[in-house]
């Protein structure tokens, strides 16, 4: 059958110069209640802005991953496939992991665009957290900064672009988003849109 492939399929049918985007959301134990509650609100927010635009409805292709622990909640996918978000807070903040997981589903996407003769954006990775990353029991864990140097090179050659967002969390406490070092396309300490804001 032609085209048997959905994501061939998906691809095909909408020949528009495509927006990667990987959303990276900390679902740790520490963003249980009301932070997770308000991030899942506004997941929906950012999807529902993003389809207002029918220029960037049809260029933004979304992917989620979670980490607490990492976990691919969405594939790639136009943002009029994508579902709500119902995360459920627990675990430790594997950041590294989540990381190295992006990095590899925005490369395979490029190849699958470059396949498929679809042109594309630089593509985009937000990363959203509350704390500092750990390993996978929930110890402190600095192995995130062996993932600078390459995400330094990302920038400089232009193969994505990291923003970074501090959920809820001072600009001078200790819980600064960590990957700002590493030259994200923007950084702050913001807090999660509210479930009424449109």
């Amino acid at each position: 059958m032609l085209f048997a492939n959905p994501e061939a399929r998906s691809l095909l049918a909408n020949r528009h110069r495509r927006t990667p985007c990987v959303l990276l959301l900390d679902r740790s134990y520490s963003m249980a209640g009301e932070k997770i509650r308000r991030l899942n609100a506004g997941f929906d927010v950012f999807r529902q802005d993003i389809l207002r635009n029918p220029v960037a409805a049809q260029s933004v292709d979304l992917a989620v991953i979670s980490f607490g622990p990492v976990k691919l909640e969405r594939e790639f996918s136009p943002l009029n496939e994508t579902e709500s978000l119902q995360l459920q807070a627990s675990g430790a903040t594997p950041m590294r992991k989540a990381l190295e997981l992006a990095m590899l589903k925005i490369t395979e996407r490029k190849r699958s665009y470059q396949q498929h003769g679809i042109s594309y954006y630089r593509p985009w990775i937000f990363l959203l957290t509350d704390g500092e990353p750990t390993d996978d029991n929930g110890q402190g864990c600095y192995g995130y900064k062996a993932l600078i140097p390459p995400l330094e090179l990302a920038a400089q050659e232009q193969k994505f672009t990291l923003f970074t967002v501090g959920v809820n969390v001072s600009p001078y406490g200790q819980h600064q988003p960590p990957m700002d070092e590493a030259g994200a396309g923007a950084a702050g300490c913001l807090p999660l849109p509210s479930p009424a804001r449109r």
